[in-house]
């Protein structure tokens, strides 16, 4: 049984890594000076024929503060998810920073007729840029909806995430 577990922990692991696209500016350069910056990411089928991408819009209104329009799109064994927050971002320091918004949660089940589910959260929280390729965030979720159906759904949620790019 121990076995079973550690190989499934280290597959588990190993498969939350993927390539990342470099950030890029409307016009396909990386100048870090430009107010619109556009992140993407995908890994093709998956275990079970899942299939996970992201992409990230990051608009900058000033110097210290972004507007940022995220989506999620991720396909599992019974249910279609897809998420857009829309945040807006502050900057406190060169490396931490604040950031507010709302998401919306779409599920479609994939086993049934039910009619897809729509909730809304708010989400608020900070992060920390250790390095150019190392970022820490903490992270609440918030729901407004009074329903907690979906296979996915989760009503309050806290996390604590690390990034990590190369």
């Amino acid at each position: 049984m121990k076995p079973i577990l550690i190989t499934l922990f280290v597959l588990s692991f190993v498969g939350r890594f993927y390539a990342q696209e470099e950030k890029l500016d409307a016009n396909g350069s990386t100048d870090q000076d430009s107010k619109l910056k556009i992140e993407s990411f995908s890994y093709p089928t998956f275990l079970n024929g899942e299939v996970h991408s992201s992409f990230l819009i990051d608009y900058k209104l000033y110097e210290e503060l972004s507007l940022r329009l995220q989506g999620f799109y991720d396909t599992y064994r019974v249910a279609n998810v897809f998420k857009a927050p829309l945040m807006v971002k502050g900057n406190l320091s060169d490396k931490l920073y604040l950031f507010s918004g709302s998401e919306i949660y779409v599920e479609q089940n994939k086993l049934g007729s039910q009619p897809p589910v729509l909730k809304v959260y708010m989400v608020n929280g900070m992060g920390y840029d250790i390095n150019k390729n190392m970022t820490l965030e903490a992270k609440h979720d918030l729901h407004f909806n009074k329903s907690n159906f979906g296979n996915y759904s989760v009503p309050n949620l806290f996390s604590l995430t690390g990034k990590y790019r190369f």
